[in-house]
């Protein structure tokens, strides 16, 4: 979820537009669309109308302010409100479709989260809405007001305003979560990352981890059996201010408000004294503003825009080659990725295009997206991703 500066146009566009009654309308793909569930864990109501409830099109000026890879596809957020999804995987989000097509039935959204069986979004009036197993794929709004980001995993969603946040989902993974909504009783919290196994929340330069702690992921100085987990977060000892973290399984990153960033995690189990913190230097791109970590591929982006990425190379993701590797898993070292720079925000997981939503707010992406869309150029560089609806006939 972008929380940069740069966005505030976008979401300012969003604001405008949602206090007019919004207008009927469709994409050239097949309209995918939600039912409005019955009231959800809590008791809440729930909400209903088309997509971007509240928000008009918006054609001319509108741009990508958030975006979410999908296996196979991906979804993202535009200034009007609207939330877009494509991919030949189809989801409980996402039927089946090669181009962009607009989801229905959602109301005017400022963020969201997503994976291929979990949506959490924020709306432009606070509001929390979630689609999930346990939502019985409907979506439902779980909480009013006030929120500002949202985070999923493939067992929970969370959501907070700043300095509090609530979660919702299997507790075997997190403390302190249960199916029910569940406050976190940390604070301050201004954002959240969370992997199938642990997770860390940071706050006016403080970062926080949680969870399984198999391969020191958690920051301690310790590791953990794999039934245990570390239920009171603990903090990472780092030499400056955080400004954001990354995690995957086993790994933790952290990026300092100077820009350095540092990594911690895959320690063998067997040692009892995980090495802790260590640099991550990124000379490609310097003084670094945010890391992505998709399921084989890595990002570091800068707080200028430049793009390096590394890892895999799942699908020509990164380097092109004839024909494209369904699961190349080499070991690519950073690697500028020019066509998509300046970047604002990029997301990537497991056979799905590398997408990235540049300073301009258009939304490039490359790779192959299994046996249907492809985002190469005959030159390896990444195409444009267009929105494009027509008037119902």
């Amino acid at each position: 979820m972008p929380s940069d500066a740069r966005w505030l146009a976008g979401l300012l566009l969003v604001s405008a537009s949602c206090t007019i009654e919004g207008q009927t309308t469709t994409s050239t793909g097949a309209a995918g669309s939600f039912d409005s569930g019955a009231g959800g864990s809590g008791g809440m109501s729930t909400g209903s109308g088309g997509g971007g409830d509240g928000c008009p099109p918006h054609e001319e000026g509108r741009v990508a302010i958030d975006l979410a890879a999908l296996n196979e596809g991906g979804m993202a957020l535009l200034s009007d409100g609207t939330l877009w999804c494509w991919g030949n995987y189809g989801t409980v989000m996402c039927p089946v479709s090669y181009q962009p097509m607009r989801i229905e039935g959602l109301p005017c959204l400022r963020s969201f989260e997503a994976i291929e069986d979990r949506f959490a979004g924020v709306g432009i009036d606070g509001s929390v809405w979630v689609v999930g197993e346990e939502t019985d794929g409907k979506l439902t709004r779980v909480a009013d007001g006030g929120m500002s980001w949202t985070a999923v995993n493939f067992q929970l969603a969370a959501w907070g305003d700043g300095q509090r946040a609530w979660w919702w989902g299997a507790g075997q993974y997190f403390a302190h979560s249960s199916d029910a909504i569940t406050e976190i009783p940390w604070s301050p919290i201004e954002g959240m990352a969370l992997s199938n196994g642990h997770g860390c929340y940071w706050g006016q330069g403080e970062l926080y981890c949680f969870g399984r702690n198999v391969d020191g992921e958690v920051g301690n100085g310790s590791v953990n059996v794999w039934n245990d987990r570390v239920s009171d977060p603990a903090r990472p000892e780092l030499p400056g201010a955080v400004r954001s973290a990354a995690v995957e399984r086993g790994r933790t990153f952290a990026i300092l408000e100077d820009g350095e960033a540092w990594t911690w995690g895959l320690e063998d189990a067997a040692v009892d004294e995980p090495s802790g913190p260590s640099p991550l230097p990124f000379p490609e791109v310097g003084r670094v503003d945010s890391i992505m970590r998709g399921a084989l591929v890595g990002c570091a982006l800068s707080v200028s825009g430049e793009l390096a990425c590394w890892g895999g190379n799942p699908r020509g993701v990164l380097i092109h080659t004839e024909p494209p590797e369904p699961r190349q898993e080499t070991n690519i070292p950073p690697t500028r990725l020019h066509d998509l720079e300046p970047a604002a925000q990029v997301s990537n997981r497991l056979y799905s295009p590398l997408c990235a939503i540049k300073w301009d707010g258009t939304l490039w992406c490359r790779g192959i997206e299994g046996t249907g869309a492809t985002y190469l150029n005959d030159d390896g560089s990444g195409s444009l991703v267009e929105f494009v609806e027509r008037e119902e006939p």
